[in-house]
């Protein structure tokens, strides 16, 4: 449970709300956590594509959305199965377009929302496609299956990547994880000695007092495993 998601659980606990409301709102809870991760850390850069589409799925979930990805609808045609103009001002052709406008101007809500948790590089490269579907089919086409090439560019971000001052350790936990979830989704296991080495590598070296904390987690021995680092960290 985030931090924002303990704070609407505990408010929502102490005024006594009822049961559905408290759902509600723990819920509004998490998707404006998973919407602040997404815009900041956790924006689509290819090697978190694994994460970033469950908690895409699950944004668009919460926004009536989720069908998008799946299906697609075209606007109704101006000619019969022969070829033929029919005529548009009939009430069943304009309640076929209505119907698909609808869904289009959805449709754009669930491709804005995909863009939108996307790096500057990767926009230009997906806004594209038409249809929600398509986007969603061409992102899993170029970050969805397990190939050398990604493997690489997940094990390099796995060792190059630096707690950056202006993040907490919660968050710096949370990136390390996520990379190796990725990892194993991407077939490669990091054994628990080589999670906890990579989580002290990648703290800060500024300020100086973060030299002294590397070197006491270095040389305690009962950190064996990422949980165990997790809870002494936070």
């Amino acid at each position: 449970m985030t931090r924002m998601t303990k704070f609407f659980f505990n408010l929502i606990t102490k005024y006594n709300v009822s049961h559905v409301h408290r759902l509600i709102l723990v819920d509004m809870a998490a998707n404006n956590a998973i919407i602040t991760e997404l815009s900041t850390s956790q924006k689509l850069d290819g090697s978190n594509y694994d994460m970033w589409k469950r908690k895409i799925q699950y944004l668009l979930e919460g926004k009536d959305l989720l069908d998008h990805l799946t299906a697609a609808k075209f606007p109704p045609s101006d000619k019969d199965k022969d070829g033929k103009p029919i005529d548009t001002s009939a009430v069943q052709y304009q309640e076929s377009l209505q119907t698909y406008q609808d869904w289009a101007k959805k449709d754009r809500r669930a491709c804005f929302t995909m863009l939108y948790f996307m790096h500057d590089d990767l926009i230009g490269e997906f806004e594209v496609y038409p249809t929600a579907k398509d986007m969603w089919d061409q992102l899993k086409i170029r970050f969805g299956q397990t190939s050398e090439t990604r493997l690489r560019t997940l094990q390099l971000k796995w060792m190059n990547y630096k707690m950056d001052s202006s993040r907490t350790v919660v968050e710096h936990l949370r990136i390390m994880s996520g990379i190796v979830r990725d990892l194993k989704a991407a077939g490669k296991d990091i054994s628990e000695g080589e999670q906890v080495l990579n989580v002290i590598r990648a703290l800060p070296d500024e300020p100086p007092h973060w030299e002294q904390v590397k070197t006491v987690l270095t040389h305690s021995d009962h950190l064996k495993t990422f949980g165990q680092i997790q809870s002494h960290l936070e």
